[in-house]
């Protein structure tokens, strides 16, 4: 009797007590026989019982990865630092997948700050082993704002991305991790105004509606061939970009495997962040930011493919693209046109080139919908360039970013001409010294390489205009996404905000340079 009053003691109620018969131990619970207790979080039996809190549910999500799951972090890194190493590696592939061009699998940057966030101080140890385990890449650049700064950029390894791995979404356990995870996400989401804000306000009524996944895919798959051929065709075309191809089409089914595999990546990510109740997870992720270099608008869905796009709706209504263009070289014929009205240091030897010159009155006298690109390829190929280049104006689109924003003396040629040789050619020698004038630091452009430069130019003189197109679109009360150069809105708006977009250009007297 006294022994029984003794084991009743022991277990006295009140207490979560464990014992081998019920499986895994749960957080805090307490050995029968041991009297110690669990503590999930790290792994262990403790006298202690944990002061942490073990969330049955929380408001961050993280990805456990099928090539790399839980389990096996724990093997690799222990119970301790599991959700923080998960959570960099799910936050690497989402900036992969989502904050460039799908298929460029290319580094992506952190900031100190954010690496002391998701990984704690001893990040660069997890860092090292991470490399270790071949799981990331990792390089060291100077900034392109600062070049005395060096930025930190990694890549996951490509086995995260196949469609024959995926990953199951999970959550944060660890209480204090998730709120100091939750505090970041205020912060960063804390920095806006109010187009970007009306931009957001959009994204919560927008939705991706595919009704067959794969057959879309399959779609984009066709077309990606079909642009592979054209661009083999391109005399203009890199010759790396060149081998990239082919290379890829030495095993097709390998290829479109992988294709398939990062678009449906892809697609998961878009319908997690849509699907999402975590709202200060679900904002941070909308990415609404406006870039240093140049001003650009970016978000969600800036990087979408236009198949995509065209499933995209706002409040369950399809959306219709209003888009500007040959918008790179009508913009640039705006930032010559400013540079050549104003006195900046540098442009003292710049004209504005021939072609800008009587291209409005060329528009003027024929056709509205007329552009360089069209110019161009006459240039190149003679009056009837359609007939024989019918994939003449996307080849000039090729030329033209590798005449202005590659190097201006890069070794090799296009086509049958050196590069200042078809400068000449095209635009005359006043584009060439403008390129050259580019070189010098005179310009007081804090950009460090001068096809850099020039990009930062345009994508200024690109943002500030259409930045005064959302003012009006706000005005009218249109909701919109800007896809950069373009805007996305309802097809019942589509009219409208064609109108309110072309009013913009009137009233900045661009009707004869930039056309929607």
């Amino acid at each position: 009797m006294k022994e029984m009053n003794k084991q009743s003691y022991k277990l006295r109620k009140g207490v979560d007590w464990y014992d081998e018969s019920m499986g895994k131990p749960m957080h805090k619970q307490r050995h029968k026989i041991t009297k110690l207790y669990w503590n999930e979080l790290e792994g262990i039996w403790s006298k202690s019982l944990s002061k942490k809190e073990y969330l049955l549910n929380s408001e961050v999500s993280v990805y456990n990865f099928k090539n790399y799951d839980f389990d096996k972090i724990i093997d690799d890194f222990g119970y301790k630092l599991k959700e923080k190493v998960a959570l960099f590696l799910t936050r690497l592939y989402q900036r992969h997948i989502g904050y460039q061009e799908i298929m460029n699998w290319e580094s992506v940057y952190w900031s100190h700050a954010d690496l002391e966030t998701y990984l704690g101080y001893n990040w660069k140890d997890l860092m090292e082993k991470l490399i270790d385990l071949d799981l990331i890449s990792f390089e060291e650049k100077a900034s392109i704002y600062d070049p005395t700064k060096y930025t930190r950029k990694f890549k996951l390894n490509e086995t995260f991305f196949y469609s024959n791995t995926g990953y199951e979404v999970d959550c944060l356990r660890d209480e204090t991790y998730c709120n100091t995870i939750l505090n970041h996400y205020k912060k960063t989401i804390s920095k806006s105004n109010h187009i970007l804000d009306n931009i957001e306000a959009t994204i919560d009524r927008t939705d991706i509606i595919i009704e067959n996944v794969d057959e879309l895919i399959g779609e984009m798959w066709k077309n990606k061939l079909i642009d592979d051929s054209n661009d083999l065709n391109n005399q203009f075309l890199h010759k790396d970009d060149k081998k990239a191809i082919t290379k890829r089409h030495k095993d097709l089914n390998k290829s479109k495997s992988e294709y398939e595999g990062i678009i449906k990546g892809y697609y998961n990510y878009l319908c997690h962040i849509k699907s999402s109740d975590n709202m200060l997870e679900k904002k941070s992720l909308y990415r609404l930011n406006e870039s240093k270099f140049g001003g650009r608008l970016s978000h969600l869905f800036s990087n979408t493919p236009k198949l995509f796009r065209s499933c995209l709706t706002i409040e369950g209504e399809r959306l219709k693209e209003i888009d500007i263009t040959a918008s790179q070289p009508s913009f640039l014929y705006l930032l010559f046109k400013n540079w050549y009205k104003q006195e900046f240091k540098g442009n003292e030897l710049v004209d504005i080139p021939l072609l800008y010159q009587s291209l409005s009155e060329v528009v003027q006298m024929s056709d509205k919908r007329l552009d360089l690109y069209k110019i161009m390829a006459s240039k190149i190929y003679g009056l009837g360039w359609k007939s024989k280049r019918p994939n003449g104006r996307e080849e000039m689109k090729t030329l033209l970013y590798r005449l202005i924003f590659g190097k201006l003396y890069e070794s090799g040629r296009l086509g049958n001409y050196n590069k200042q040789e078809l400068i000449v050619k095209l635009f005359g020698n006043d584009m060439l010294k403008f390129l050259k004038s580019l070189h010098t630091e005179e310009l007081e452009i804090d950009v460090d390489q001068e096809h850099k430069r020039l990009s930062k130019l345009l994508h200024e003189q690109e943002s500030g205009f259409m930045k005064l197109v959302m003012e009006e679109l706000i005005l009218h009360k249109i909701p919109f996404l800007p896809i950069y150069d373009s805007i996305l809105v309802k097809e019942s708006q589509y009219s409208k905000a064609r109108s309110v977009f072309q009013g913009v250009i009137d009233k900045q007297g661009l009707t004869y340079t930039i056309r929607i």
